[in-house]
């Protein structure tokens, strides 16, 4: 589903005729936004809530949800500040997940440090299970 919302839109999705009775859970979809063309673009980070699990404390923390396309292991990431011309300026330390391999399309968590402010690049490194080519992946996001 595509759908194009002006800044602080918000979109209500009825789940009930298209999730529920393919027992799609938030483990197998994602929600992700855009902005600007389609050789150009930057990530936006949504709000996803459910009117019966909101969250009451309304944390500010920002999660960056990945899926491989393929089996990977040693998942790796890091950011970097988004400078004014739109290049990312040096990125820090590289961040392994707990997890070592993953599977095909299963989600990899990435937790955006709270001290991180602005436009953000991330740069995530995975090696394949069947390939000795890294896999290397970058967005930027703007929050």
């Amino acid at each position: 589903m595509d759908a194009r919302l002006p800044p602080s839109i918000s979109l209500k999705w009825p789940v009930h005729d298209v999730l529920y009775p393919k027992k799609l859970s938030d483990k197998k979809i994602g929600v992700f936004g855009w902005i600007g063309n389609q050789l150009e673009k930057k990530y936006i980070p949504l709000k996803v809530t459910s009117r019966m699990f909101q969250d009451k404390k309304n944390k500010k923390q920002i999660y960056v949800y990945l899926r491989a396309s393929v089996d990977v292991m040693n998942v790796r990431w890091r950011f970097a500040q988004l400078s004014s011309n739109n290049f990312c300026s040096k990125a820090g330390k590289w961040i392994k997940t707990k997890k070592r391999v993953f599977n095909e399309g299963t989600r990899i968590l990435c937790k955006i440090p709270e001290n991180i402010k602005g436009p953000i690049c991330i740069k995530v490194r995975a090696d394949a299970m069947n390939s000795d080519e890294p896999l290397l992946c970058e967005a930027k996001i703007l929050f």
